[in-house]
């Protein structure tokens, strides 16, 4: 598997214009009706790590790599094995490319709010966010089930649906931390 990480204060506008020129009209459509700028930017930049590492990987040039989304939003390649998972928070976007299906997430390392435990966790998995000494380590493994159940629910392409319906135990994760985020990936 490889994981591909941007800052989006490093993408550059001329990334930005290229990449936007290089999809169909209906995503630019969609990119264009996104509210926040902000939004806009981080889909624009994970779209350009897709399309730039695929590239590479396949020896393609980066105009024939198109990205399709499945009816709930997963994205793959036309005509391409590889599977890929895009996530984006704060001001970073991230992407996996794997040869198997493959969920990626990636959040802004944060205090968890109790809703958000109760919104996510199954009772075994509340009892093992429990089970820390600390509300340091409490609030990292309440992230790390809250990103591994997205990064689960993006590899089977289902759309985030009801959390409690897995357990984290249930879920083979691979958590990795980056300065201040934390990188979940589920193969």
């Amino acid at each position: 598997m490889q994981i591909f990480l941007i800052n989006v204060n490093d993408f550059t506008e001329d990334k930005f214009n290229l990449c936007l020129s290089l999809m169909d009209e209906k995503r630019r459509l969609y990119l264009n009706s996104l509210k926040h700028t902000k939004n806009k930017l981080l889909s624009v930049a994970a779209e350009w790590l897709v399309k730039e590492n695929v590239a590479k990987i396949l020896n393609k040039p980066i105009e024939e790599v198109v990205i399709l989304r499945e009816e709930k939003g997963k994205p793959y390649i036309e005509g391409n094995p590889l599977y890929i998972s895009i996530s984006h928070s704060g001001d970073f976007a991230a992407i996996a490319i794997e040869s198997k299906p493959v969920g990626i997430d990636v959040e802004v390392i944060k205090p968890v709010h109790k809703k958000l435990k109760d919104r996510i966790c199954t009772d075994s998995d509340l009892k093992y966010v429990l089970s820390w000494d600390n509300e340091i380590e409490e609030n990292l493994k309440t992230l790390e089930i809250w990103t591994a159940k997205e990064a689960y629910f993006k590899k089977i392409g289902t759309g985030i649906t009801d959390f409690k319906s897995i357990s984290y135990k249930d879920i083979k994760a691979t958590h990795k931390r980056e300065g201040s985020i934390l990188i979940t990936t589920v193969t």
